[in-house]
């Protein structure tokens, strides 16, 4: 296990701190427009907040996926019963490589609130508290390949 799993694992245990995972290294976070899709259209989710997870391994998962996010890449992420899984098309999935660099930045809980799950958002700029480099080594769960026509 990479150290900065490690750091990333030992930090989720104390409970004070939520996850967003990025392509790119910001030194603040500020609200945006979060999309899903519903019946293959993209739509709005909710109002622009800042999404994170008050697991790592979700955060690690999207810092992977946004960091070459291009048209046609679809992945998704849901959590059932204390168990995440993962799943992305075989075209995002091409773009991640062993050297594939994102970040997790680790944020405070207490600025953040509760959405469902193990989601939080913020509507209010934040400063991550830490910035973790993760890289596909970081990521231990499988990913399964899932058809276009499902997203």
């Amino acid at each position: 296990m990479r150290s900065s799993s490690i750091t990333l694992s030992e930090l989720e245990r104390q409970g004070k701190y939520v996850f967003h995972g990025s392509g790119k290294r910001l030194e603040q976070l500020e609200p945006r427009q979060a999309y899903t899709t519903v019946d293959g259209q993209s739509v709005k989710d909710g109002v622009p907040a800042i999404h994170a997870s008050e697991l790592a391994d979700y955060a690690i998962f999207m810092a992977l996926i946004d960091v070459n996010w291009q048209k046609g890449c679809r992945a998704s992420c849901s959590y059932d019963n204390e168990k995440l899984t993962f799943g992305a098309n075989s075209f995002c999935l091409s773009l991640i490589t062993p050297s594939t660099v994102g970040f997790v930045h680790v944020l405070l809980k207490s600025d953040f609130e509760h959405r469902i799950g193990i989601e939080w958002r913020s509507y209010s700029k934040v400063e991550p508290v830490a910035i973790v480099e993760v890289v596909f080594d970081d990521f231990r769960n499988p990913i399964t390949v899932v058809p276009d026509l499902l997203f």
